[in-house]
């Protein structure tokens, strides 16, 4: 397995992105992931920010931390841009909605 890291300090504060790639086999040289088959946004400023679906693969999977988030309110909280972009590349999209567990601190 291979994790590379990254950190933006210009967006938002700061925003780190990391790529893990797996393998059945040893990989050499270290890859960045250009399609990546599954794809967490933690923050919802940043769907504004980046075009995060430039580098998934087409029926991928998308999760997207939405606190508070209710079905009738999506529409307006992804923008037509990216619902297009879902649309097209066949992403699934789950929403991770932290307010609902009880565990949450």
């Amino acid at each position: 397995m291979l994790l590379r890291s990254g950190h933006d300090n210009s967006v938002q504060g700061g925003v780190v992105r990391t790529n893990i790639r797996s393998s059945s086999y040893t990989i050499e040289a270290s890859y960045s992931v250009e399609q990546a088959d599954v794809t967490f946004i933690g923050e919802e400023k940043l769907l504004k920010e980046f075009d995060v679906l430039n580098g998934v693969k087409a029926d991928s999977s998308l999760i997207v931390k939405l606190p508070g988030a209710k079905d009738e309110d999506l529409e307006n909280r992804l923008s037509p841009a990216l619902r297009k972009a879902i649309f097209t590349k066949g992403v699934e999209v789950f929403v991770l909605d932290p307010s609902l567990s009880g565990k949450v601190f």
